[in-house]
């Protein structure tokens, strides 16, 4: 009983979260992202969520659908590893426009996170950028990082793998921060709370495992029907998210 409340209200969530997500292009990869998953090592409670279940893509790809003027990225060390001089100077430039990513970027020393930002803030980020690049450019060369054509396919900027920053459009969009406002996780929440019985007795299985007297359904042992993940990944990913939402 315990496990299938937990699914039908955050599968409900989930639902409720996509009905009123902001519209657009520039959304709909988030949008696409959000998924239920369950959560492991929870001390024997059935614990469902949603998050964005999000990975890195090219640049190349990420950029698709014209939205390369309106996106721009970060470019940081990788963790664990010492920042280099190049490096260094690559962090300098964030925010980088999109279609002002270097081609030569030492990729396995970086990594990078690109999210959609405002008309001001790419305007802001394209001066900044110019500026590191007109007075390090020399430097930029030396450690094979250049503009212009690239010299093979492997450097090209397009290759570069990039995290997107869906947390960045989620909470832009939910607060109205440097966008049109369009709350969507904290009224899905409200929803599910102020309509839990409802969403409950739509489900038959529950019906069944208070009435039914041979109901077995418990007894077939079946794994999760969705992603799992333990606490401690769920709170990487997603912690910082709902402490700015939900107030957790």
């Amino acid at each position: 009983m315990s496990r299938r409340i937990g699914r039908d209200l955050a599968v409900a969530f989930l639902a409720k979260i996509k009905e009123s997500a902001p519209p657009g292009e520039e959304y709909r990869k988030y949008i696409d992202s959000l998924a239920v998953v369950e959560l492991t090592d929870t001390k024997g409670r059935a614990v469902f969520t949603v998050i964005s279940d999000r990975s890195r893509v090219k640049l190349g790809d990420a950029f698709a659908g014209g939205l390369a003027n309106k996106t721009i990225v970060y470019i940081y060390g990788s963790q664990g590893e010492a920042v280099s001089d190049v490096v260094e100077l690559l962090e300098a430039g964030n925010p980088w426009p999109a279609d002002m990513v270097p081609h030569g970027v030492p990729k396995n020393d970086v990594t990078l996170i690109h999210r959609t930002v405002s008309d001001g803030e790419i305007k802001w980020a394209r001066q900044h950028a110019m500026d590191v690049v007109r007075t390090q450019r020399e430097t930029f060369r030396r450690y094979g990082v250049h503009w212009g054509k690239a010299l093979n396919q492997e450097e090209h900027a397009d290759e570069l793998a990039s995290l997107p920053d869906f947390m960045s459009m989620a909470i832009r969009a939910e607060f109205g921060i440097n966008a049109d406002p369009h709350p969507h996780w904290r009224p899905a929440a409200k929803w599910v709370l102020a309509n839990a019985v409802e969403i409950l007795k739509r489900d038959d299985k529950i019906h069944s495992a208070l009435h039914d007297s041979l109901f077995r359904e418990h007894t077939l042992h079946k794994g999760s029907e969705f992603k799992t993940m333990t606490v401690k990944e769920f709170k990487k990913e997603a912690g910082a998210f709902e402490k700015k939402v939900v107030g957790m």
